[in-house]
């Protein structure tokens, strides 16, 4: 089997990487020397984002345990060498949430200043600027941008307020135009189908596929208890998810088959979170 990179936020321990080995016919999972290693410092829960290239990553840098709500998003190497502090919390109210483009010349982000709305910087630096605005009169905000690995769509999830989910969106960067899809979050791009995958709570929870146009191509259960940060593999067959075995159990991160349904938990993983797959 090949080895696959995943980049855990894992707290106050800060960043992580653990190269994790799967042989999927004996569901065996390991990990090289039975730790990861920790490359950045700093404190983080949420998902780092890797370029496409996997020569650089970006996360959200809380400076402290009292700087939760706002946080600087930073751009390293793997070794941990600062490439570049790209937005400051002095900006805005907070920032959250930020993933490379295809070209890694763009960082998006969401922006809060009171609510927030879809934004932008260069990497090599320079001002941000305003993708996708949130109505002044509104209530709620957009968050979570993920750019499409062909450059032409930016999938966002809309809320109506602090804690609803409108749905995702679809910008077409080219045309402007804005497709309304169904009611789920943390959208991710599966880079062979041009598709996008992402949570759905409601009804039937599990993990929902979603076309650029909107239209749903297929909902795979799978309960997850409580807020789990998930990332899908480039091939777009594995999802890795930080979740509860159950409704009081231990979390820990879970391997998910979309195509079987198999389910491979990582043992060593206890309390780690917000993992990401390394292109």
């Amino acid at each position: 089997a090949e080895p696959v990179m995943l980049t855990i936020a894992g707290g106050v321990a800060g960043i992580g990487v653990a190269r994790v080995l799967m042989k999927v016919m004996s569901t065996e999972v390991s990990v090289n020397n039975g730790s990861a290693l920790q490359v950045l410092g700093g404190r983080s829960t949420e998902p780092p984002s890797w370029s496409p290239s996997g020569a650089l990553l970006t996360f959200v840098d809380h400076g402290g345990p009292d700087d939760i709500y706002g946080g600087r998003i930073r751009i390293r190497t793997e070794s941990g060498t600062e490439h570049r502090l790209l937005a400051e919390q002095d900006e805005y109210d907070m920032v959250d949430a930020p993933r490379f483009d295809r070209d890694e010349a763009w960082v998006y982000f969401a922006g809060f200043t009171s609510w927030p709305s879809i934004m932008r910087a260069p990497v090599s630096g320079g001002l941000a600027e305003t993708v996708v605005a949130r109505d002044p009169e509104g209530y709620g905000g957009f968050y979570e941008p993920a750019p499409s690995p062909n450059g032409r769509y930016l999938a966002y999830v809309a809320y109506a307020n602090c804690c609803d989910v409108n749905g995702v969106r679809i910008r077409d960067l080219v045309t402007g135009q804005t497709a309304q899809g169904p009611v789920l979050w943390n959208p991710r791009w599966i880079g062979k189908s041009g598709t996008i995958i992402g949570y759905r709570e409601l009804d039937t929870p599990g993990f929902v596929e979603v076309r650029p146009d909107g239209s749903i191509v297929r909902g795979v259960p799978f309960a997850l208890f409580g807020a789990s940060p998930f990332d899908v593999s480039p091939d777009g067959r594995w999802i890795i998810v930080s979740t509860n075995l159950d409704t009081f159990g231990p979390r820990q991160l879970i391997l998910f088959d979309l195509e079987t349904g198999l389910r491979l938990p990582l043992g060593y993983s206890a309390d780690m979170g917000a993992p990401a797959w390394k292109p």
